[in-house]
């Protein structure tokens, strides 16, 4: 067998502003740990983020700004000032209908409205989440397949596979956490000419 490959030094020792795309970004700080998932948030921050705007990649929008808060989202705490203008922004690109892109494209759709199912469920906020996953439900197709502007799209069915892979670890997660038998009961009375009923 061959020498060991020290594949945490070898990461930790990655230039964060090297980082080519932002999208990136949220593997990599998924992947980190400690101290340099920090450095990670703070040169993500730094390169893509603008108080009040969101994240820039290609212009400001709802995507990229939920990107940005799921790479963020384990850190929560640390960057409260960054999650809750994200928020605040994503919110702003949602109807009743679901989530938009930006101002310059305000249909609702599977991508945005997936995108930002990931955000929230990535920062463990469960009634938003399910908020967005009753929306997302709207843009799937007979076949399963999502949509994109009424017709079948690849490239939004990824986007929700990977928002909803974010869902169900939250709820999964939160079913762990509460154990106790939740039920209800009805009680019809008994009549004269029919039989009472416990439900």
């Amino acid at each position: 067998m061959g020498e060991e490959y020290d594949v945490i030094s070898s990461f930790e020792a990655v230039e964060p502003n090297k980082i080519s795309n932002p999208y990136y970004y949220r593997l990599a700080i998924e992947a980190a740990e400690g101290e340099f998932a920090k450095v990670l948030c703070d040169q993500f921050i730094s390169d893509y983020y603008t108080l009040g705007k969101g994240m820039n990649y290609w212009g400001y929008g709802c995507d990229n700004t939920a990107v940005f808060l799921t790479a963020i989202a384990v850190y929560a705490s640390d960057y409260s000032e960054y999650v809750n203008d994200a928020m605040k922004i994503i919110a702003g690109y949602t109807t009743d209908k679901g989530a938009y892109y930006s101002e310059q494209y305000t249909d609702e759709n599977a991508n945005s409205t997936a995108m930002a199912l990931m955000a929230f469920s990535a920062l463990g906020d469960c009634d938003t989440a399910l908020k967005y996953y009753n929306m997302l439900l709207n843009f799937q197709g007979e076949t399963g397949i999502f949509t994109y502007y009424g017709n079948a799209d690849l490239y939004a069915t990824k986007d929700c596979v990977t928002a909803l892979g974010y869902f169900s670890d939250l709820v999964y997660s939160n079913s762990l956490e509460h154990n106790e038998h939740i039920y209800t009961s009805t009680e019809i009375a008994p009549t004269c000419g029919t039989a009472g009923k416990k439900t």
